[in-house]
């Protein structure tokens, strides 16, 4: 088989295309890579963060005065569909424990939960749960303790955006 100068040239050229190809491929992989990575980090910097807290209080002024649950957004994103619940149910909030949305380290909020049951002595849990702008959902819980016949604030955990 001969190989005249054309057949030289079709094959380097061919092979120019082919690392060509493989070289576009390999940027669009990196480009894509990096294209989640900023969606990543968009996410990051618009996560809200609720922080939960009652005021302490004793167990005998639950009959006559509310647990005051405390609630503030300290993250970098706005937190909507706010929904706050205690585990387990013994009692009633004073108003609606929902909220369309709290900004950006918005002006602390508060709302009253009148106890109407008994709380058991393993305390009890607040839990928020929230969305944040990517409508991914998010979750604080508070666990608060009976210390000395008085509810006080215990661990605190928050749940990552899925």
């Amino acid at each position: 088989m001969d190989l005249n100068a054309s057949d030289g040239v079709q094959i380097g050229v061919g092979v120019v295309l082919t690392l060509t190809l493989g070289a576009v491929l390999w940027y669009a992989c990196e480009a894509r890579k990096q294209a989640k990575a900023s969606v990543k980090i968009s996410e990051a910097n618009l996560r809200p963060v609720i922080l939960l807290w009652i005021d302490a209080i004793s167990l005998s002024e639950l009959t006559g005065s509310p647990m005051k649950l405390n609630y503030w957004n300290i993250g970098n994103g706005p937190a909507v569909n706010i929904k706050l619940e205690v585990q387990p149910a013994i009692g009633d909030w004073e108003e609606t424990p929902e909220r369309v949305g709290m900004g950006v380290h918005d002006v602390k909020a508060c709302i009253s939960y009148r106890v109407t049951g008994g709380v058991p002595q393993e305390g009890l849990s607040a839990v928020a749960r929230y969305e944040d702008v990517f409508s991914q959902e998010c979750s604080t819980k508070l666990h608060v303790l009976v210390r000395d016949g008085e509810l006080h604030n215990g661990s605190s955990q928050f749940l990552p955006c899925q």
